[in-house]
């Protein structure tokens, strides 16, 4: 199985749109647009 998403690049740290908003984080608790192939 492959996740494929154009939000999200091989090594590149979460942007902070995709992180979650509670527990002590601080994101915009956006989800990402994904797929599987």
């Amino acid at each position: 199985m492959k996740l494929i998403s154009n939000d999200l690049r091989d090594g590149d740290k979460l942007p902070h749109r995709h992180v979650f908003n509670g527990m002590g984080y601080d994101g915009d608790n956006i989800s990402t647009a994904s797929g599987v192939g």
